[in-house]
């Protein structure tokens, strides 16, 4: 018979790991225009808009991390109550 609150404790670590992928995505957002500005010459006007979208992504990608986060951690909070009490 599986322990009380199993399944939500999985569902919580699935969202951490998608909070955690969100997050590197977001990582490297934030690095790839300047390797990409490093490696390609592109006109500065058109690199500032490299730059911008990949923060603005970032920016959408770390914010989804944060969400994740908080419902993995609100997921483990009703598995800690679903818990037999002795």
């Amino acid at each position: 018979m599986p322990k009380a609150g199993m399944r939500i404790r999985q569902l919580a670590h699935e969202r951490r790991t998608k909070a955690l992928a969100c997050f590197g995505g977001a990582f490297s957002l934030v690095v790839s225009p300047f390797l990409i500005l490093l490696l390609i010459s592109i006109p500065s006007r058109l690199g500032i808009l490299v730059v911008l979208g990949c923060w603005v992504g970032a920016a959408l990608l770390y914010q989804q991390g944060q969400k994740l986060w908080v419902k993995a951690n609100q997921a483990d909070q009703g598995a800690h109550g679903d818990r037999p009490k002795r």
